[in-house]
């Protein structure tokens, strides 16, 4: 699965550094994405609500859960799922860290991606999943569907 992980480095409202681009997410855009910024991969109009999901993402913590379309050479768009998760460094003056799991929801085998892409879409279904911590406030508006739960209920 190491070829379908990242890990991003939120270091700013304005910066989230890919700290590690799984090969899979580097073959798909067409670059090696290791060292940009996730959020130069965007139009301008949707870079407010991608830095503002990231953001609460490690603010709150929470998860998140989210599918995006992936453009391929075919012309075909593949739905990929996506699943992220904070992980805070051993140093506490340290940026937080995103880990994310990356899985096309196609078999892919005789098709290879799009040749170069500057874009990765923001996902259009993105749910927000809590992790211990509760899930960024609903008026917010930055899911649109309701958050899921990793936590498990005690059993009497």
């Amino acid at each position: 699965m190491l070829p379908y992980v990242s890990v991003l480095e939120v270091l700013s409202t304005e910066v989230a550094t890919f700290r590690l681009a799984g090969t899979a997410l580097c073959e798909a855009m067409g670059i090696e994405m290791t060292g940009l910024n996730y959020f130069d991969f965007t139009t301008l109009e949707e870079r407010g609500l991608r830095s503002a999901r990231v953001n609460r993402l490690v603010g709150q913590p929470a998860g998140s859960y989210f599918v995006l379309p992936i453009p391929f050479r075919s012309g075909r768009l593949v739905p990929t799922e996506f699943l992220s998760l904070p992980v805070r460094p051993n140093d506490p003056a340290a940026p937080m860290q995103l880990f994310a799991l990356t899985k096309p929801m196609e078999d892919l085998h005789l098709e290879g991606p799009v040749a170069a892409s500057n874009q990765i879409p923001v996902a259009e279904s993105f749910q927000f999943i809590d992790i211990g911590a509760g899930v960024p406030d609903s008026g917010l508006d930055l899911a649109n569907r309701p958050p899921a739960s990793l936590l498990l209920e005690k059993m009497g």
